[in-house]
């Protein structure tokens, strides 16, 4: 059998390469990485409730709350009241968002092509295989 804490211990060496290599340099205005990647995941998941990012972000809702409060605040989201139950909010991205957003993408989108570009198309190969593979088996996992 294998061995499950190897695995634990590959996944926590591997995030902060990933970070290193690919986003440490990056700077979102005036925005933490949190809000960004909070914001993505609003545009991907439109129209769901606070319940629904708080497990997908992997956050308790105070935390989550702070940060939807500030994207709010800033005009990036706003909330609605679900009509079946109104104690419900709603999270979408407003006009403002999206074009922050596209802002981002792009940049982001940019950084990650120059340092990629670096790799041989045998390593771009074998990532893509095994990015497919990571994904189908983390989102096994609730």
């Amino acid at each position: 059998m294998l061995d499950r804490l190897k695995i634990i211990e590959y996944i926590y060496e591997t995030m902060p390469i990933v970070h290193k290599k690919l986003l440490s340099e990056i700077q979102f205005e005036n925005y933490s990485k949190h809000q960004l990647r909070l914001l993505m995941m609003i545009k991907r998941h439109e129209g769901r409730p606070m319940k629904f990012y708080c497990h997908m972000m992997m956050m308790n809702k105070s935390n989550l709350s702070n940060l939807v409060r500030s994207l709010i605040d800033d005009g990036l989201v706003e909330s609605e009241n679900s009509i079946e139950d109104r104690r419900i909010n709603l999270l979408h991205v407003t006009n403002q968002g999206n074009v922050f957003l596209n802002k981002m993408r792009a940049m982001i989108n940019e950084t990650f092509l120059d340092k990629i570009n670096e790799l041989s198309d045998e390593d771009m190969k074998a990532l893509d295989k095994s990015f497919t593979e990571i994904r189908r088996i983390f989102e096994k996992i609730r």
